[in-house]
């Protein structure tokens, strides 16, 4: 138990020295619902560009759960090419309403990111989920304004994630994002398994 406390400890340590430097891919492995106070998930993620010819990208996912519908997350990433940009993020989740039978569930996410060597930004995304037994199906709106220095650019784009439950406690994400704003367009593809603890 106290090893337990220690991990979750620094976690929030952790997720709080990310939020100050910026505030992650804000849309990454998420669905609406909650975490349970204390309870950790851990995510591994391979991302690759579409049409804009972004390079590959590699990214690990934490998140804890808080009290009253609230979850912390953190991101790293390192695109996978010759300078190794690294990807620091973190943010916070609300989940507004929790999916059942009758109807979806929202939440909303809101965070920031760092390229190291690069710029930061802020990360502003909605989600609405719909659990069909072992499948959930999501759509979403995610709104990036990134801070590098030639001035402030706001990318938007439409998201589309699937999420299958495995096992208990092991999910698999394939989530995909349309650019509809900012040049070049955010457009990709990503996959990983998600684990709770």
């Amino acid at each position: 138990m106290r090893n337990v406390k220690t991990v979750t400890s620094a976690f929030y340590f952790t997720v709080f020295l990310f939020g100050i430097i910026s505030v992650a891919h804000a849309e990454k492995m998420q669905t609406t619902g909650s975490l349970s106070a204390g309870t950790l998930a851990l995510g591994l993620e391979f991302q690759a560009g579409l049409i804009t010819g972004t390079p590959l990208e590699l990214g690990l996912h934490e998140m804890v759960g808080l009290k009253g519908g609230f979850d912390l997350y953190a991101r790293q990433g390192i695109q996978l090419r010759d300078d190794r940009t690294v990807y620091l993020g973190a943010g916070i989740k609300w989940t507004i309403l929790t999916s059942n039978r009758q109807r979806p569930g929202v939440a909303l996410l809101a965070g920031g990111h760092y390229w190291i060597d690069h710029w930061a930004g802020a990360d502003g995304t909605i989600i609405f989920d719909y659990p069909i037994g072992r499948v959930t199906p999501l759509v979403g709106l995610d709104a990036k304004l990134d801070l590098p220095d030639s001035g402030a650019e706001l990318r938007m784009g439409l998201l589309a994630i699937i999420r299958i439950s495995v096992v208990t406690n092991i999910s698999w994400f394939i989530e995909g994002e349309i650019g509809i704003t900012g040049e070049p367009k955010s457009t990709f593809i990503s996959t990983g398994p998600k684990i709770t603890i």
